[in-house]
């Protein structure tokens, strides 16, 4: 399955949701991968394939060509995946509080 849309749609070209990618790879504190691929315009549909790398901090650090075929190869730091993770909460504070002396041991 790919992201196939009309033509004339406005993901056509790169999406506008990767601020969506980005709040959950740094929220979830973790690297955000995603592979897609090219379909030229058939008159129906088009793909132009959004192949990407998020990193944990929601820094996108590759991505492919739109309507480029090409092998998008990204090399992750094993520290990134196996280090000791800091807490990453936002909002009224002691409801934060709260969830910090209850749930984290």
């Amino acid at each position: 399955m790919d992201n196939r849309v009309p033509p004339e749609h406005k993901y056509s070209t790169r999406p506008s949701y990767y601020n969506h990618i980005v709040a959950r790879s740094f929220e979830n504190n973790c690297w955000f991968v995603s592979a897609d691929v090219v379909r030229p315009n058939n008159g129906i549909s088009i793909c132009p394939g959004h192949t990407f790398v998020y990193d944990n901090d929601g820094v996108e650090v590759s991505r492919s060509k739109e309507f480029i075929e090409e092998l998008l190869i990204h090399d992750i730091p094993m520290i990134s995946l196996t280090q000791e993770r800091p807490i990453r909460l936002f909002g009224d504070p002691d409801v934060v509080r709260l969830y910090i002396e209850t749930e984290v041991k």
